[in-house]
C-alpha cells in the first residue's frame, strides 16, 4: 500500500506489470448463455467450463458440448492444434487463433476464433453449427442460443418466423454484435481523458500516440470491475489469473502487453500523475515497442478503480 499526496483519507495504491507474450486468446462480457436444442434447455455438467459470450459478442462453447449434444466426431492434432469436427456430412477444420476455418475444403472467414482456455477447446457455437447445416438464434434479452435440427418442428416455425420478417430475422442475428461506433458512445469521458494524458505524456517525449482500441477499453473496464467486485486491486483475479489469463479470457491476441493498475486516485489527471512517478509504471507508458491502449474505470466509495492495458 503506498499513500500518496491527494489526501489522507485516500487510499492511493498503484502496481505495474510488463510481460512479454504471443497469444490466441479468449472469453466474455456479458452473463453466461444459455443454449437449447430444439426447445429444450441444455444442462451445463459441472466437471467442464461452460459457454460464455467472447470479447467479439460471440457465443462460445467446449468442443466437447459440440460431440456429446450436436452428434459431431471430433478429432485434436496437438502438433498442428487444429480441432476436426465431423458431423451431417460436413468437415470442418478449425485452426486455435485463426479467424479462418476449411469446410469440406474451402476456406470460410468468420469474426471470432477456436481457443483454448482453461486446458478446454472452445469453438463458435454459432459458425459451427451452421456450417453443419443447424438453424441458429439469438435471444439477446435471455441471453439465449437455440440451435434447431433441419427435421424438427420448431425449426420450421422458426423458418417460417424469419421468412414472414425478414427485417426482424437479421437484426436478431446481428444482435450478439455492436458495431465500433456504437461501443466507442459507451466509453466513458473520464477513461478517455486517461488515453489523452497518456499519449501526451508520449507525444512530449517524440513517442507515437496510442491508438484506442474499443474491445480493449471493455477488456479494462472489466478489469476494474473484478477489482472491484472482490475488493483488492491485484494484477492476480480469481476469475482471470494474471496478466496473461485476462488477454486470453478476452481473446486479445498480441505480441507484447503491459499493465498498470491503481486505487483511490479521484481523476483522471492524478492517476497519470501517479503512474508516471512511478518508474515501473512510467516504463509501461513510456515503451517505444506498445501501440495501442485500454482504459478501465469503476467507481467504489473509496475511489475508482483503475485499469490501464498497453497492447503490440
Amino acid at each position: 500500500m503506498k499513500k500518496g499526496t491527494y489526501g489522507k483519507t485516500a487510499l492511493l495504491m498503484i502496481t505495474a506489470i510488463i510481460i512479454m507474450l504471443t497469444l490466441s486468446a479468449t472469453p466474455t462480457f456479458a452473463e453466461t448463455p444459455s443454449i437449447t436444442i430444439d426447445g429444450e434447455r441444455l444442462p451445463i455438467p459441472g466437471d467442464e467450463p461452460g459457454p460464455y459470450i467472447n470479447a467479439q459478442n460471440r457465443t462460445m462453447i467446449p468442443v466437447s458440448f459440440v460431440s456429446r449434444e450436436l452428434g459431431a466426431e471430433v478429432d485434436w492434432n496437438a502438433n498442428d492444434r487444429v480441432v476436426t469436427i465431423t458431423g451431417n456430412d460436413k468437415e470442418i477444420l478449425l485452426k486455435i487463433g485463426m479467424s479462418e476455418a476449411n469446410v469440406n475444403g474451402e476456406t470460410v472467414s468468420f469474426d471470432t476464433k477456436a481457443v483454448i482456455l482453461q486446458s478446454r477447446t472452445f469453438v463458435p457455437l454459432r459458425f459451427v453449427s451452421e456450417a453443419m447445416g443447424l438453424l441458429v438464434t439469438w435471444d439477446a434479452e435471455r441471453c439465449n442460443a437455440a440451435i434447431y435440427t433441419e427435421d424438427s418442428a420448431e425449426a420450421e416455425a422458426e423458418i417460417q418466423s424469419m421468412q414472414d420478417d425478414p427485417e426482424e430475422a437479421e437484426s436478431e442475428a446481428l444482435s450478439e454484435t455492436y458495431t465500433e461506433s456504437e461501443v466507442a458512445d459507451e466509453l466513458s469521458e473520464i477513461a478517455r481523458e486517461v488515453v489523452r494524458l497518456t499519449n501526451l505524456e508520449r507525444t512530449k517525449r517524440g513517442l507515437d500516440p496510442l491508438d484506442i482500441n474499443v474491445e480493449l477499453m471493455k477488456v479494462a473496464e472489466s478489469k476494474s470491475l473484478d477489482m472491484q467486485q472482490n475488493k483488492t486491486m491485484s494484477h492476480d483475479s480469481p476469475k482471470y489469473g494474471g496478466l496473461r489469463g485476462l488477454l486470453t479470457y478476452y481473446a486479445v491476441d498480441c505480441q507484447m502487453a503491459a499493465e498498470n493498475i491503481a486505487r483511490g486516485y479521484r481523476t483522471a489527471e492524478q492517476v497519470v500523475e501517479g503512474w508516471m512517478n512511478s518508474p515501473g509504471h512510467r516504463d509501461n507508458i513510456l515503451t517505444d515497442e506498445v501501440t495501442t491502449i485500454g482504459v478501465g474505470v469503476v467507481e467504489c466509495e473509496t475511489g475508482p478503480y483503475w485499469t490501464q492495458l498497453l497492447i503490440s
